[in-house]
């Protein structure tokens, strides 16, 4: 069986997975491209682009305007749109854009053949020594067919049967909703259920970051939000909006605010924030999740997402044996343990380190 690494990119819709997709195979292509004009003794990694939303009408858009645009420049490999569409479900079967998207995901295991036929004929035509096939997934962003229906789990054991797929779980998260406690906290709650369903490595990123500054105010650094060592403090922004600077530690006005609450509601308040709080510690026992920052037109924030996306995976030790077959049929000694080590503790930066670099150009004016 081949080998295919990849990624299995999954989130909420809007949280910018097309973008995502779009860009990180560019970034790829580009890095790919550097190597071999240098000619480099690496391997060339070549991409694949796999559309698995029924509902992505961006593959059927022809906007040469947008060309420059990321998003303009998607164009997958392989769109399953070609086998079917949530539109023509929606149509012949009768249902709803929900019911619609779950039937398209069961008819896609049902013709599993269709999709093992695509992306076999593009790593055959491409099977040599030279070229490391790697694969991205953009995936739907329907929560239920991760949460309550087994289809994305059956469809991930079907590739690797097959392929016998390295894949990692690219799971991204809207930023904005680091101005929003309580879809924050959902959004954690969505996170951690899906890492344990799809039972696979899992990269946690906090896209468009470069747009915070126009969300509005954070209640805490970005830091929290990313490492998320202790989320219990959110707890008492849950009731409005976010205070300024100025207030966030003036508790005074809050006492006020609850006197005028009707007693039905100061109940459903407490029972709320109880159940949150519950929550929040059973994210903070499983102390799974933390999240990279990411601008997808930001190099140096897409390399750390793609090295991360790299060493969950797999494919970094895979490129490291693959690079040193391919050094020593050029007489080039290589050193096989300290490139070993050099590869696992590669990245001395701390994510704290990080997550201050983006809160400065990012979040300054708040």
């Amino acid at each position: 069986k081949m080998v295919l690494y990849g990624q299995f990119v999954v989130g909420p819709p809007g949280s910018g997975k097309t973008t995502f997709c779009s860009g990180m195979k560019m970034f790829i292509d580009a890095i790919s491209s550097s190597y071999s004009n240098l000619k480099s003794s690496r391997k060339e990694r070549k991409c694949i682009l796999v559309n698995l939303d029924f509902a992505n009408d961006l593959t059927l858009t022809q906007n040469l305007e947008s060309e420059d645009d990321i998003v303009g420049r998607y164009h997958p490999d392989i769109d399953v749109r070609e086998l079917i569409s949530l539109e023509s479900a929606m149509e012949s079967m009768n249902l709803g854009p929900n019911g619609g998207l779950i039937y398209c995901m069961e008819y896609l295991l049902a013709h599993f053949q269709w999709l093992e036929d695509k992306i076999s004929a593009l790593v055959e035509d491409d099977r040599n020594d030279t070229i490391a096939h790697y694969i991205i997934f953009d995936c739907p962003g329907q929560v239920e067919l991760y949460t309550h229906y087994n289809c994305v789990m059956e469809l991930i054991q079907k590739l690797s049967q097959r392929f016998d797929t390295r894949l990692c779980c690219v799971h991204l998260v809207d930023s904005f909703y680091c101005c929003q406690p309580a879809v924050f906290i959902s959004a954690v709650l969505l996170t951690t259920t899906i890492m344990l369903k799809l039972a696979l490595p899992h990269i946690s990123v906090l896209s468009k970051v470069d747009l915070l500054s126009s969300y509005g105010p954070l209640p805490f650094n970005l830091d929290f939000f990313t490492e998320l060592m202790d989320l219990p403090p959110i707890l008492r922004y849950l009731e409005g909006s976010v205070p300024q600077n100025d207030d966030k530690e003036d508790d005074d006005n809050e006492e006020e605010k609850g006197q005028n609450r009707t007693e039905s509601l100061s109940l459903f308040h407490v029972k709320y924030k109880k159940l949150t709080e519950a929550l929040c510690e059973v994210v903070n026992d499983f102390g799974l999740v933390s999240f990279m920052p990411l601008n997808i037109q930001d190099k140096q924030t897409m390399s750390n997402v793609l090295k991360a996306i790299d060493d969950a995976n797999g494919f970094s030790f895979a490129a490291l044996a693959m690079n040193r077959t391919l050094a020593q049929s050029s007489n080039q000694n290589l050193s096989k343990t300290s490139d070993l080590f050099r590869i696992a503790v590669r990245s001395m930066e701390s994510p704290y380190s990080r997550s201050l670099e983006i809160q400065e150009r990012y979040c300054n004016d708040h």
